[in-house]
């Protein structure tokens, strides 16, 4: 391109490429000489960072494809490049997404460019869980949180300690642990399950006869046990005289009667249901004496 100029423009020229230059005179004498071209790969770029990342890590970028002597960084976005120039600097406010450019120079003075961008993943956060004492057994609850990723889970040990899925009713004291994670942002808390044998004793008769003394069928501890419990009683033929409402026995205890009506002595049926999915329904008989 423009032959004739002292300095001309080469295009598509190669390694080890001829080059003669002629040159004349004012006095139209002429002479020549020759020159090869040198023509430099540009440097390979390698650029990289360490995500995905937490909301709130410190996150770098970096380059190491082995050439570069120089490196000056810039980014797509709002985020902050702390020393520009370093090979791998530390970034600051970054956006999911936000792509981040590196421009190399080598030994040459040859310049390439490479990117690479930032993911960052949302926290999860779990909801925290006191520790607990319950009668006999403990039905976890749907664990809650912020951004949950839907595989949260409850376990028998801590994840680093490879941990199991527990899924079932707690029956012995023991520490649970709950864990969540969404790429390499997670969670995990505990909680300790204190389980008590909290027996109840159901007696075999009472004495509805008003003296306040033995005047209901009491039954201790059965609402602690089993907070979900209920109570039928029934007559020899089946027919229901009593229903307790579901865990709260002890404020509504059977006093013998029937629609306000006393019932005779005698024995009658009943059945305590405990609804928490481990301990099977009690049936018995129960009866009224009277002094």
């Amino acid at each position: 391109v423009n032959t004739s100029d002292q300095s001309p423009i080469v295009i598509g020229a190669v390694t080890g490429e001829i080059f003669t230059v002629i040159v004349t005179n004012s006095l139209g004498c002429t002479d020549s000489t020759q020159t090869v071209l040198t023509v430099n790969s540009l440097p390979a770029v390698s650029a990289f960072n360490s995500g995905p990342y937490c909301a709130g890590d410190i996150m770098s970028v970096t380059e190491n494809g082995g050439a570069a002597i120089s490196w000056l960084w810039t980014a797509d976005g709002g985020a902050a490049i702390t020393n520009d120039t370093d090979q791998t600097p530390i970034v600051t406010g970054a956006a999911d997404g936000e792509i981040f450019t590196v421009t190399v120079t080598d030994v040459n003075n040859c310049s390439n460019t490479g990117t690479t961008i930032i993911s960052i993943n949302t926290p999860v956060i779990l909801d925290q869980i006191a520790d607990i004492e319950e009668c006999n057994s403990y039905s976890l609850p749907v664990i809650t949180g912020i951004n949950l990723t839907g595989n949260q889970a409850y376990y028998d040990n801590s994840q680093a300690n490879s941990g199991t899925v527990v899924n079932y009713p707690v029956t012995s004291s023991q520490t649970v642990w709950i864990y969540d994670g969404n790429g390499s942002c997670a969670d995990e808390i505990s909680f300790y399950v204190t389980i008590n044998d909290c027996a109840i004793v159901v007696p075999t008769a009472f004495t509805p006869d008003s003296d306040q003394y033995n005047d209901y069928w009491e039954i201790l501890g059965l609402d602690q046990a089993h907070p979900s419990n209920k109570v039928f009683v029934y007559n020899r033929w089946g027919s229901l005289l009593f229903e307790s409402p579901q865990g709260a026995y002890d404020l509504n205890r059977w006093d013998g009667t029937y629609n306000g009506r006393k019932l005779p002595v005698g024995s009658y049926y009943y059945i305590i249901e405990f609804n928490d999915d481990v301990t099977s329904a009690l049936s018995g008989t129960v009866s009224i004496i009277l002094n």
